[in-house]
């Protein structure tokens, strides 16, 4: 070592290449120290050792760590006075540190033990012409020799603790390397299998035996698996990312592991530490669920219902295209529930608030709900949808999901009513067919023996004249069958018309033009006739069948007024949503409404003696009015008056 090498600026006075215990305080060291300044009769005292240019400060009285550390040629000049390691004889250094204490040198007295890069001195310091005595040298030998044996004590302490916890850490790794529930295998940097535990023998077949000194990737991978696990294994230093491996047993079947790996240097070589667990089954179990969580995706996916299933807090698990068509919201509402996604859309939480009372009545009683609901299409169409909601509860009758689905029966709503429609037209026409034969059987009869006895007058008279009055006779008899035979005909066809068109009719003038056919019969009573549509002016409705209905109650609140008072006639509409009221009301004769209630609409029926009354009126207003679903009703008191009502539906606003 050259010693008159110059050191540098600022040496380090904590040496990190030195043991612990050259470099960790010592309440010993420093009661050596003090008592080493006791002896020597000087202020200060401290425990040094060098190493090179390094210092390292174990033990000071008098002065302070960093005033020795700024002692920044302390270690060269004790280095320059040739010490010899092992040798009890003092150098004399001078040196500044000790000038503030009024000294100008130190003693650098060597501990007396065999170290061939570390170099211990007790330092005191002392002035020119004035060193130790000789009984305080005699005094400090057998101090720096204490200091020595203690130094020495403390270190085969020190070996003997670290030898225990490394033994006792041995014993620790191995218990934990044989018993960890992962196969465990080493290798070195060639790949050769160093150590290889009992979970290994499990998952690959191969004693520990046979695989120590085998070359892993040949032992235990396929071809197909060594460039994935190479690559894997470069890159063990950047990532804590598990991977799988098709690995191999020893009877050649694949296998597939789950693989961690870790890269260690020991003694100059790397060394590869894999950790691998057998997920074969797991793995097949998972590909099998994820192949049937397709499956019924797909199929769930391409139903024409909408369906959405809600976790026990009714958050979206999952949603089909029928129940939102777009995929960023289908994505999106996943997680939420019915109020973050209405947030989400920026609507109205109405709808959020009606989902989650139908989702906690579920979720209480346990039982599935249905109900119907309509919402308007962009172009205005109501869209009807059939829904259900029903839980799905686990062994122990915990509520595990809840499925929900809905299916659009516009469609099928408008069936049913069309199919409802046509069975109470088929019902009338049958009733009507019933009255028809009933009237054939009752009103033509007698026309017929009429006509057909007068016929055989006329054969068996031989006066012309008489012939000529019996065939005048005749003819009044043929036009009475005629109407009666027209009217039930025109009966029939209301029914069967069903591509009549509506139009917008103002009432004002269907109810003028009416009251013209019946200016006459007006003037003769003097009948008082009052209308008010101010919430309804107008009906979209046949305007033949509007034209019918008013002429047939009109006529029948004038037919059959009270002789012994002036007629009145009430027309009026009312408006409630949609539907449209027309009131009738008149002041005329009234009728027993109990008494009649079931043949008050029949064909052929009369309540009053007169002779135009024929039973026609009430059925052809009847069937007009039902013939466009709407509904037709009377409320009456005999000698009081009676009021027609008309329930006009869907009437626009």
């Amino acid at each position: 070592m050259d010693y008159n090498t110059a050191p540098p600026a600022q040496p380090n006075y904590i040496v990190q290449e030195l043991p612990p215990l050259y470099t960790l305080p010592d309440a010993g060291l420093d009661n050596l120290i003090a008592l080493t300044a006791t002896l020597c009769q000087v202020p200060a005292a401290a425990l040094l050792f060098t190493n090179g240019h390094q210092l390292c400060i174990k033990a000071v009285l008098g002065l302070s760590v960093n005033d020795i550390a700024d002692a920044d040629t302390l270690g060269a000049a004790v280095y320059r006075q040739k010490a010899v390691p092992g040798q009890l004889n003092s150098l004399i250094v001078e040196h500044r540190i000790f000038a503030s204490l009024g000294h100008n040198s130190l003693i650098a007295y060597p501990l007396p033990w065999q170290d061939n890069d570390i170099n211990g001195y007790v330092c005191i310091p002392c002035r020119d012409g004035h060193y130790l005595t000789g009984q305080q040298q005699e005094m400090l030998s057998p101090l720096a020799k204490q200091f020595a044996l203690d130094i020495t004590s403390r270190q085969q302490q020190l070996n003997i603790n670290t030898n225990v916890a490394q033994h006792i850490s041995r014993e620790q790794i191995k218990y934990i390397f044989e018993r960890t529930v992962d196969a465990v295998v080493i290798t070195d940097q060639y790949g050769t299998i160093t150590q290889w535990n009992p979970r290994a023998e499990n998952t690959f077949g191969w004693k520990e035996e046979e695989a120590m000194g085998q070359n892993f990737e040949t032992l235990c991978l396929p071809a197909e698996s060594n460039a994935r696990f190479l690559q894997y294994k470069e890159s063990c230093g950047n990532s804590n990312q598990l991977t799988e491996l098709i690995a191999l047993h020893k009877n050649g079947s694949e296998l597939i592991i789950r693989l961690g790996l870790s890269c260690l240097n020991y003694n100059a070589v790397n060394y590869c530490i894999m950790f691998m667990g057998d997920v074969t089954e797991h793995q097949q179990i998972t590909n099998r669920l994820d192949k049937q969580k397709a499956f019924y995706e797909n199929i769930l996916n391409k139903l024409p219902t909408d369906i959405a299933v809600f976790d026990a807090n009714h958050r979206y698990l999952f949603v089909n295209p029928g129940a939102i068509g777009n995929p960023e919201y289908r994505k999106a509402i996943i997680g939420k529930d019915d109020y973050e996604y209405a947030a989400y859309r920026g609507r109205d939480a109405t709808v959020a608030d009606k989902r989650r009372s139908q989702f906690l009545e579920v979720k209480k009683t346990g039982q599935e709900i249905r109900w119907e609901d309509g919402l308007r299409a962009p172009d205005g169409k109501l869209i009807t949808h059939l829904r259900r909601m029903f839980p799905v509860h686990n062994k122990q009758g915990e509520l595990k999901f809840v499925i929900g689905f809905g299916m659009d029966i516009t469609d099928r709503i408008a069936l049913e009513e069309k199919q409802s429609m046509m069975v109470k037209q088929l019902s009338a026409q049958n009733t009507q067919l019933v009255d028809f034969c009933n009237i054939v059987s009752h009103n033509l009869r007698g026309p017929l023996v009429n006509m057909s006895m007068l016929v055989q007058f006329i054969k068996d008279a031989d006066d012309a004249e008489e012939q000529q009055f019996l065939i005048s006779k005749l003819q009044p008899v043929i036009d009475n069958l005629h109407t009666t035979f027209n009217e039930l005909v025109e009966s029939i066809q209301i029914k069967q018309d069903v591509g009549i068109i509506s139009e917008n009719i103002n009432l004002d003038d269907c109810v003028q033009r009416t009251l013209a056919g019946f200016e006459m019969e007006i003037k003769k009573t003097g009948a008082v006739i009052e209308t008010n549509f101010k919430e309804a002016g107008t009906l979209y409705y046949p305007s033949k069948y509007l034209f019918s209905i008013f002429y047939n109650l009109i006529d029948n609140a004038l037919k059959y007024s009270a002789p012994a008072r002036q007629p009145h006639i009430c027309i009026t509409t009312t408006r409630n949503d949609d539907n449209v009221l027309l009131s009738v009301a008149d002041n005329g004769l009234g009728l027993d409404t109990n008494k009649h209630k079931d043949s008050l609409f029949k064909i052929g029926k009369v309540f009053h003696r007169h002779p135009n009354a024929k039973g026609f009126g009430l059925f052809m207003t009847k069937t007009q009015v039902e013939a466009m679903d709407g509904r037709i009703w009377v409320e009456s008191t005999p000698g009081e008056g009676t009021t027609f009502f008309v329930e006009f539906k869907k009437q626009p606003l």
